[in-house]
């Protein structure tokens, strides 16, 4: 089960996020059918997303990652408030270096949402988000995120995420470093439980623990709002060539079939 476990530690200055998104990352994966080094960018993608939306305010609120490549190709991911992410891929995302990071996250109070915008420099993508964290948010942050695959399936998919909290110790992030410094294997240690780890390496004050789930939030009304948005004369174009119109979610590979008796029925609603 993917899990996210949250606590105050090293005397309450910082707040760790362990996360377990195995499971979550496997899903996706699978949708789109991606191995290797791409597997693993995308899994650990879908993993950071799925922390930030664990900071979602508001049960209105929802966040989406966004990386755009030199190569044109590029990587979204999203999350609501009840933690159901998703993500699609677009092209050839095997170089990081180069890259940049759009996060933006509303929480749904009818304010300007949050927009932060990160250059990646280099190919981990651990220290680029602890980079983003620094610039974006002006927070230091300890990222250790990880994505294990073999062939094309996830092994292990999860990793940490320790920020430091106003006021707290000058020397916790350090006192973080150290801990993890001392773990040999990261993600076998995670795997027995977000719970486990944290008590064991970062006893503190619990918070929550949550679970997130790959799952996306298409419909059928949602898709029929899009095309109802092209407008009558270009929709009865599309009919002309096909008397169907077919739309497949990028997100979850689901298609959507409205023949032309639906179409017209539904315009004259």
């Amino acid at each position: 089960m993917n899990s996210i476990r949250r606590s105050l530690v090293v005397d309450g200055s910082v707040a760790l996020s362990v996360m377990d998104t195995t499971e979550l990352v496997r899903d996706g994966i699978r949708i789109h059918g991606v191995y290797g080094d791409e597997a693993s960018l995308f899994g650990g993608l879908l993993t950071f997303t799925a922390y930030l939306g664990t900071q979602l305010k508001s049960e209105r609120g929802s966040v989406s990652v966004s990386v755009k490549f030199l190569s044109g190709a590029a990587i979204s991911c999203s999350s609501d408030a009840a933690l159901h992410v998703r993500g699609c891929i677009d092209g050839d995302t095997s170089a990081l270096d180069g890259a940049t990071v759009t996060v933006i996250s509303d929480d749904g109070y009818g304010e300007r949402p949050y927009l932060g915008v990160c250059l990646f420099e280099g190919n981990d993508l651990s220290e680029n988000l602890e980079n983003y964290f620094l610039q974006s948010v002006q927070v230091a942050t300890l990222v250790r995120i990880h994505c294990v695959t073999e062939g094309d399936a996830c092994v292990s998919a999860g990793g940490i995420i320790a920020s430091c909290m106003p006021g707290g110790r000058e020397d916790a992030a350090m006192e973080c470093y150290d801990v993890l410094s001392c773990i040999d294997d990261l993600p076998a240690e995670i795997g027995k439980g977000c719970g486990y780890f944290a008590d064991t390496y970062f006893p503190g004050e619990y918070l929550e623990t949550d679970e997130p789930v790959y799952r996306c939030n298409c419909s059928r009304e949602r898709v029929w709002s899009v095309i109802e948005g092209l407008g009558r004369g270009q929709i009865f174009e599309m009919l002309v060539e096909d008397p169907e119109i077919k739309v497949k979610c990028q997100y979850c590979g689901s298609e959507y079939v409205f023949t032309k008796d639906e179409v017209i029925r539904l315009l004259n609603r």
